[in-house]
Formats: C-alpha cells, sequence, structure tokens
C-alpha cells in the first residue's frame, strides 16, 4: 500500500499538533520509540493469547 503526497504531509501536520512520533522520525528519540512499538505489540500479542 502506497501512500501519496497528500497523506504523508497531514501525517507530518497531525504528528506536530500531538506528542506522536513518527516511525520515520530518526533521532535520540528513536530507540525509545521502537521499545514502546515493540512492548505495544507484545503486548497486544500477549492480550490475544491470554
Amino acid at each position: 500500500m502506497t501512500k501519496n503526497r497528500r497523506w504523508l504531509n497531514s501525517a507530518i501536520a497531525e504528528s506536530k499538533k500531538s506528542d506522536v512520533k513518527l516511525p520515520w522520525a530518526r533521532g535520540a528519540r528513536r530507540a525509545e520509540w521502537k521499545a514502546k512499538v515493540a512492548a505495544r505489540t507484545c503486548g497486544t500479542k500477549l492480550a490475544a493469547s491470554a
């Protein structure tokens, strides 16, 4: 599924309004973001299997 430029621009604008971290936002917080995503995906898998 490809995302068009308008979607990308709106996603970036939306993220600036909130504290959402975009997956392609590189920098000091990337490791923190990856850990949060990993915890979220693991959490949902555990909840689904329980």
